[in-house]
């Protein structure tokens, strides 16, 4: 982090399938001046939502495609912490406010902003009815014990990639600096009409990459023991078909409709 040593504040988590740019935002500072240990997520309890999967893998993985199937298979509610606080910064909020400041630092946004907007979203009414499935929370293990007594994660599916095969993704990742499209050199060429204008991100540098990686795996490795017996271990290198299908058969095996929760899935 630079405050923390931390090279970015804003990570591209794209699939190289789509063409939509998809940012993450890296969430969780492990600096003692940003920490917040007894932070809790105090809105509801576990009983009041029907089903919570988790999602974890490093930028790059595969996780945004992946979290789009689930969510449509099952009918869960997709929440992404990063894409909530990017709303707020784009708005200009009160909270947006926080984490630009942070951002302008190089630092990551700290677990007490994060679960801030988790308790907001995971007290909507959809959630209690449909469930949800969590895009990257929890990422520490800061965000697992807050969670602790509050929410009871079903499965945390850890989209597995070596840290070789998620260089080379993210070396050859490109951007329309026009439209903001992301492009692969390999993956997902741009249409050579526009080929002489994309570039490549500043932290899309091998550098930066690498730092990032390094930051994810620290922060993964201290949240999983929170889950041990409900992870689900899935290999990101494999075709977007096939993880799904592993996750599948997995999740499955759940019940997912009661009386007073119905399968909104399809």
């Amino acid at each position: 982090h630079s405050c923390c040593s931390s090279p970015d504040i804003i990570g591209v988590d794209a699939e190289f399938e789509d063409t939509a740019r998809v940012e993450e935002v890296d969430m969780g500072c492990g600096c003692l001046k940003h920490s917040h240990s007894n932070s809790q997520l105090n809105m509801i309890e576990v009983d009041q939502i029907s089903r919570v999967i988790a999602v974890a893998g490093p930028p790059a993985a595969g996780k945004g495609t992946l979290c789009e199937a689930i969510k449509k298979r099952y009918g869960l509610v997709h929440i992404s912490p990063g894409a909530i606080l990017r709303d707020h910064v784009e708005k200009k909020t009160a909270l947006g406010q926080q984490v630009q400041s942070y951002i302008s630092q190089g630092c990551l946004v700290p677990s007490h902003l994060v679960i801030q907007v988790m308790e907001e979203r995971l007290s909507q009414p959809d959630v209690r009815v449909r469930g949800c499935l969590l895009d990257n929370f929890p990422l520490t293990a800061e965000q697992a014990q807050a969670m602790a007594g509050h929410i009871r994660v079903d499965r945390l599916i850890l989209v597995d990639v070596p840290n070789d095969v998620l260089i080379a993704r993210a070396l050859g990742r490109r951007i329309d600096p026009v439209t903001g499209r992301i492009y692969h050199t390999k993956f997902n060429p741009p249409p050579v009409d526009i080929e002489a204008r994309v570039v490549q991100r500043d932290d899309d540098k091998e550098e930066y990459v690498v730092a990032r990686l390094e930051t994810h795996r620290e922060h993964v490795a201290g949240m999983l023991p929170h889950f041990t017996d409900r992870t689900l271990k899935v290999d990101g290198t494999e075709d977007p078909e096939q993880v799904l299908e592993s996750v599948c058969q997995q999740l499955d095996q759940m019940e997912w409709s009661t009386p007073d929760s119905p399968y909104f899935g399809s």
